[in-house]
């Protein structure tokens, strides 16, 4: 961000003129542009326009499926970025595919997502004597049940974690 530097008005660092993450997207970017003459000078802030759209989409899936499906195709040339955070508290299968559809005829291209727990656990976490006495297997167990993974999903994904232990033993 444009900051002055040791808290000095006549020393400033400029900072970006284009956001360089989504954390930027309501900052307004600007320079100043300063007219000397002598030791006296103008000086006249100008607003830089956006170049490329970010966008920040958060909330439960549905809504941010709905958000997403309303995004407009981006005029300008550059393609627009978005940033997808999902609140749940279950697993979303296929996620990433079932993004990728919505926007595939779009200029749009999904940067980030990632799923926000929404509930608190409330068991007790695992102790560390406790980790030095199970096996990956059961480790790995503990922490899809805390995730609270459906039934159907988690078989499938133990056995999956399964295979990666033989392919990793072999």
């Amino acid at each position: 961000k444009a900051q002055r530097v040791y808290y000095e008005n006549k020393i400033r660092y400029s900072g970006s003129i284009i956001p360089l993450g989504f954390k930027e997207i309501e900052d307004v970017k600007s320079v100043y542009i300063l007219d000397f003459n002598g030791r006296i000078f103008e000086k006249t802030t100008v607003e830089l326009p956006i170049t490329r759209r970010l966008i920040s989409i958060r909330g439960i899936h549905e809504a941010v499926i709905l958000e997403l499906q309303a995004l407009e195709n981006a005029t300008e040339d550059l393609t627009t970025w978005v940033e997808i955070v999902i609140r749940t508290d279950k697993m979303i299968p296929n996620l990433m595919d079932d993004l990728k559809d919505i926007i595939k005829n779009k200029n749009i291209e999904i940067l980030n997502y990632r799923l926000e727990n929404l509930t608190k656990r409330t068991e007790k976490s695992i102790e560390i004597e406790d980790l030095k006495t199970m096996s990956e297997l059961e480790v790995f167990e503990k922490k899809c049940e805390s995730l609270n993974i459906e039934m159907d999903n988690r078989t499938a994904l133990i056995d999956t974690f399964k295979e990666l232990i033989n392919i990793m033993e072999e």
